[in-house]
């Protein structure tokens, strides 16, 4: 009697086991495909997890996204993580950037071991302190304010990398880092004949001429006009810097008149010898190295040419000549203008 009891007994143990087996074969089949199989958007998605979110924050957060259909799969792949990756789940606080129709697999190992999506924020050769504050307060992504209103040529023109939550201030520290780091760069490598006292002279007159000319293969040639006048006890006279002086005191650009030639300021190059009291905008590279490596011409003077560049010329009656070009030039254009509207 006793045979035939273990018997069943250990067939019904074999048939469990069996069945044990195939359950777990058929879960596991069925879990790699859910796990693997494509879950989020047909577009990139980037998901923000705020500092001390809890996993139903984050699974809320992430449904709501699209990148997940229910928000038990959240539970599911959170419990299964530590046997997938030997580690227990704890999404990162960030921005994320999550592929287009990403796996859970995927997703989780974004959110588990992914860097922090990093926004763009640049800065343009030229531009002003005052126009880059302008920007950093528009960009919601930054935190705090600008503090200290930097010295105006303190920031390096580049494009910078930040991730949500930095703050302005920390942003506009590595403007200035950059700046310092290129202006000693430059600095070491200067001519010897340069008549700058500190690099501080040289970033007033790089700034001029960023502000004067933006093809860099005119800014040597520039530079070299603003020696050559500084060299022989001339005025700078550049528009660039009556126009920021103009700036300084009305709060907005405009175009020049004759009489702004004349109205004084620390920044009025045309009533003042030498260089301005402060840069007048943030130069780029190339502009420091302009000014501090200038080329050797004869030039005096320059005049646009009205298609972006620049005609030079050693004598008042050559340039004077050039003016009346440009005149001539413009007033051709503006006439053509009129004829197309």
């Amino acid at each position: 009697m006793i045979a035939p009891v273990v018997r069943l007994l250990a067939r019904l143990t074999i048939f469990a086991s069996l069945l044990a087996i195939i359950s777990v074969g058929a879960f596991g089949l069925w879990f790699t495909d859910f796990k693997d199989q494509p879950s989020g958007p047909d577009s990139d998605t980037l998901i923000y997890i705020a500092p001390g979110s809890g996993h139903h924050e984050v699974a809320g957060q992430l449904q709501q996204a699209g990148l997940l259909r229910a928000n038990w799969h959240y539970e599911l792949m959170r419990l299964s993580y530590g046997l997938l990756e030997d580690t227990t789940f704890q999404p990162k606080a960030g921005e994320f950037l999550i592929p287009a129709r990403a796996s859970l697999a995927t997703i989780f190992e974004h959110l588990d071991k992914a860097q922090p999506f990093q926004h763009r924020f640049t800065v343009i050769e030229g531009a002003t302190v005052s126009e880059v504050i302008q920007l950093l307060k528009q960009e919601d992504r930054l935190t705090g304010t600008a503090g200290r209103f930097p010295d105006e040529g303190s920031l390096a023109p580049d494009t910078y990398f930040f991730v949500r939550g930095e703050s302005r201030r920390s942003l506009i520290e590595r403007m200035q880092a950059r700046q310092e780091m290129i202006l000693a760069e430059e600095w070491a490598n200067r001519q010897s004949r340069v008549p700058y006292d500190t690099p501080q002279d040289a970033l007033i007159m790089a700034s001029i001429i960023e502000k004067e000319t933006g093809l860099v293969r005119e800014q040597p040639i520039v530079s070299s006009v603003f020696l050559n006048r500084l060299r022989d006890g001339m005025r700078l006279q550049s528009d660039a810097s009556v126009l920021y002086g103009v700036i300084q005191k009305e709060g907005a650009a405009r175009p020049l008149t004759r009489a702004d030639w004349k109205v004084d300021s620390a920044w009025n190059s045309y009533t003042r010898g030498g260089l301005p009291a402060t840069a007048i905008a943030n130069p780029g590279r190339a502009a420091i190295k302009a000014a501090l490596q200038p080329a050797p011409t004869p030039y005096y003077y320059f005049v646009a040419t009205g298609n972006g560049g620049h005609h030079f010329a050693t004598t008042l009656q050559e340039h004077n000549r050039n003016v009346k070009t440009y005149q001539i030039e413009k007033a051709r254009q503006g006439a053509a203008q009129g004829e197309s509207q």
